[in-house]
């Protein structure tokens, strides 16, 4: 589960880690939980957070379902179809050429069939994989965009959150939305300079004092309370979201 916490998006390991669980679970004994009531918890639990757009991630992905192959039942396809249905506003014509797009990855058919494609996805980003092999299947590419685009968790958010509370603190609630949501993004991006250690990075400007001490201190002078001027930036002035059948 520590993986499901970190910043990258993972909802596409959600299906495949719980499938498995639920599967190795039920060969399993245990002298704290019997089968069945392991099964009931891990299952109720699985029931709770599903949705479609799980099963789409982990078909979406072929890395996941190289690592951990596991079956995609049929109920569940067919749950999939009624969310398309759903998700493109009853225009059976465009959730029909996804769905039937969607059944062909399933089974590794058609335009999904070459073994090398699958290959070729270890050794490059999901959804470039998905824009420079199959462009011409538009939505599905839009689709799976989407899928692999969103975390399972508030791990990254709670971590944000904390940065947020570093920042706009009782000592200095005075600062308004837009100059804290400044101070947030040079934060993690010094954050994530540091981290990187590279000194020709493109993320950041090449003519930067790359000194890792003077970046230091830079972090610690940023949060200083006399940087932020308070009263003294006319913006300041103005104000500114049971049974369990998988």
């Amino acid at each position: 589960m520590i993986s499901l916490e970190t910043n990258k998006p993972k909802l596409l390991r959600l299906y495949a880690y719980y499938t498995f669980l639920l599967n190795k679970t039920a060969t399993l004994s245990n002298t704290l939980l019997t089968r069945s009531a392991a099964l009931q918890l891990i299952g109720q639990r699985f029931k709770k957070l599903y949705h479609p757009l799980i099963t789409i991630a982990y078909l979406c992905d072929p890395i996941t379902r190289d690592k951990r192959p596991v079956n995609v039942t049929d109920r569940q396809i067919r749950g999939v179809r009624g969310w398309l249905l759903e998700h493109y506003k009853n225009d059976e014509k465009k959730t029909a050429t996804v769905y039937a797009e969607l059944l062909e990855l399933r089974a590794k058919s058609g335009p999904f069939s070459r073994p090398l494609d699958w290959a070729a996805a270890k050794k490059m980003d999901l959804v470039l994989w998905w824009k420079s092999l199959f462009s011409s299947h538009t939505e599905l590419v839009q689709l799976a965009k989407m899928a692999l685009s969103v975390s399972p968790t508030t791990g990254a958010a709670e971590r944000n959150w904390s940065a947020f509370g570093f920042i706009h603190s009782r000592n200095r609630n005075s600062l308004l939305n837009d100059r804290v949501n400044k101070l947030v993004y040079i934060y993690w991006n010094l954050q994530i300079r540091e981290r990187i250690g590279d000194e020709r990075n493109t993320w950041f400007d090449d003519k930067e004092d790359k000194d890792k001490e003077k970046d230091k201190n830079l972090v610690e002078a940023l949060f200083e309370p006399d940087i932020y001027r308070f009263g003294d930036d006319k913006d300041d002035d103005q104000e500114d979201v049971e049974d369990y059948d998988i």
